[in-house]
C-alpha cells in the first residue's frame, strides 16, 4: 500500500455493485475510478430481522502484513421506510 488515505464509494442499484476510489480531497474536483462492477442480488445474502441489518467492515490480505484504517464512513439510502 502506499500509506495514503483515500476515499472509497461503494454503490448498490438495481442488483449491481460498484466500487470506486476517489483520490482528490472533493469528490467535485477528480472523478471517481471504477475498480470493481458485478451483478449480485444481495438479498440471496442477506436475511433481514424484521426489516432490519446490520452493515460492517471486513478486510483480508491473506496473511500478508497490513494495516487497514477506517478513519470515517457514511451510510446513505434512498429507500423510504414504512
Amino acid at each position: 500500500m502506499d500509506g495514503e488515505s483515500h476515499q472509497v464509494v461503494l454503490e448498490y442499484q438495481d442488483n449491481e455493485l460498484s466500487v470506486y476510489v476517489v483520490d482528490s480531497p472533493s469528490l467535485d474536483s477528480s472523478p471517481p475510478v471504477l475498480l470493481l462492477r458485478t451483478q449480485i442480488n444481495l438479498s440471496d445474502y442477506v436475511k433481514l430481522d424484521n426489516g432490519c441489518g446490520y452493515l460492517g467492515f471486513a478486510q483480508e490480505t491473506n496473511r500478508m502484513a497490513n494495516i487497514v484504517m477506517l478513519e470515517n464512513w457514511r451510510f446513505q439510502s434512498n429507500l423510504s421506510t414504512n
